[in-house]
């Protein structure tokens, strides 16, 4: 059996900087003449998109700026840090493609495989080795060289193929996982509309639609709502609390203390607790009493692009935890907060939050703008039956949530194992030599 050598990547591909244009250059329709250009943003989770494209004349792409099946497309230049290096692996595109210049294509060798190029190119050895060259830095920006550099142990060709065979599996569950999460989210946004506006009746049915039975309604500002039902706002069903502004100086910068919550760690539904977002209070400070927060609290971020689509209703992974600044908390009467949450989830709420909040450079909303959202209010025994279904649909949203977390963790582990030689293939590179053909 072949060993593994000691190399780069430099010896696996190669890199071509992407095509730079001036936005007169820019095309509106798909030609002959033209050609689509990728950036970062078509650069996702180890793949590239085809969403929002742009389109460039094809004079000013040199022939080796066109992307060839198994390039894989590294973002080289952003903003942010943390998606510089970001890559992703193009397959079959149909109509000729390339990079913008603050990106680059990686082109696999012929004795290499272009699967296993992209895996390294997502694996933490990549990401560590990204993180040394771009420490101390001002510009966040990398050079064919610094990629090509990643220090590597090199597989034979076929052993290459057999490793990204193998991380392929676990792909094609991920994304599954994926496409099911997708689903039950389309499915619970149609029902949220349907029990927020019909409810469900006294035999556990959802109501006829106003247009099938007008008489089961009556007018209210919100438009037909059931005739058992009344209207109520925020302000009237919850307790709402802003945090303050902890010191900064006083983190204690340890696992030691109170977590604190802030907007960063909310997004779309959910509380993150990625090390990089979290600090944490001194749990004998006086203030962590105050601005505690508990299981079934919903939280809202005040302010940012996503300002009224951040939001979460809390598990007891999420507590304990502290409220801060540019946060408000939602606690309801009576402490399930399921149902004020559902109202918080809907369309109606991010209309509101869009016309009430201030278009300035970082668009933010008040508490009382929160609070003055009008929301229906059914009866208490109604409120359950409309609860259980939508904590029904969530708990299998997060039952396959954590499936993915899972698989992800595994892929994570099985790339580091796999990439590195720490656990060889071997026995199944033996297996399909000894059952090719002579």
């Amino acid at each position: 059996m072949f060993e593994w050598e000691h190399g780069s990547l430099g010896e696996l591909a190669n890199g071509v900087r992407g095509v730079s244009y001036t936005p007169n250059q820019l095309q509106s329709l798909i030609s002959p003449e033209t050609v689509i250009l990728l950036r970062s943003n078509n650069i996702r989770d180890g793949k590239v998109n085809f969403d929002n494209i742009q389109l460039i004349p094809s004079h000013i792409v040199s022939k080796g700026q066109l992307a060839k099946h198994d390039d894989i497309a590294v973002c080289m230049s952003n903003g942010s840090k943390a998606l510089v290096g970001k890559s992703g692996r193009i397959v079959g595109n149909a109509a000729p493609c390339t990079v913008g210049a603050f990106c680059s294509i990686f082109r696999p060798f012929p004795h290499a495989d272009g699967k296993f190029v992209s895996y390294i190119l997502q694996s933490n050895a990549y990401r560590r080795h990204l993180d040394i060259i771009l420490a101390g830095s001002a510009i966040n920006n990398l050079k064919n060289s610094d990629v090509e550099a990643l220090p590597l142990e090199i597989p034979p060709k076929e052993e290459q193929r057999l490793i990204a065979r193998i991380l392929d599996t676990l792909d094609t569950q991920i994304q599954k996982t994926e496409a099911l999460i997708a689903k039950l989210e389309k499915v619970k946004e149609g029902l949220l509309h349907d029990l927020l506006t019909r409810g469900i009746d006294d035999s556990g049915r959802l109501r006829p639609s106003p247009e099938q039975a007008p008489e089961l309604y009556k007018e209210s500002v919100l438009g037909p709502i059931p005739k058992s039902w009344d209207i109520s706002t925020v302000g009237e069903v919850a307790e709402p609390l802003v945090g303050p502004a902890f010191e900064s100086s006083r983190f204690t910068g340890s696992s030691q203390g109170v977590r604190l919550l802030r907007g960063l760690n909310v997004t779309r539904g959910r509380v993150r607790w990625e090390e990089s977002k979290t600090e944490r209070w001194p749990s004998n400070d006086p203030s962590v009493s105050r601005y505690a927060l508990n299981e079934g609290d919903i939280v809202v971020g005040m302010d940012g692009a996503l300002v009224g689509k951040n939001k979460a209703i809390l598990t007891g992974e999420d507590v304990p935890s502290l409220l801060v600044q540019r946060v408000i908390r939602l606690r309801s009467n009576p402490a399930d907060g399921t149902y004020l949450y559902m109202n918080i989830c809907s369309d109606r709420f991010l209309s509101h939050i869009d016309n009430v909040k201030t278009h300035t450079a970082i668009p933010h909303i008040t508490s009382g703008n929160v609070c003055d959202f009008i929301v229906p209010s059914p009866p208490p025994q109604e409120v359950e039956r409309v609860t259980k279904i939508y904590k029904s649909l969530e708990k299998k949203t997060r039952v396959y949530r954590s499936q993915l977390s899972k698989l992800s963790a595994d892929k994570a582990g099985l790339m580091d194992d796999l990439l590195t030689g720490r656990v060889r293939v071997t026995p199944l590179l033996d297996q399909a030599q000894a059952t090719s053909p002579a």
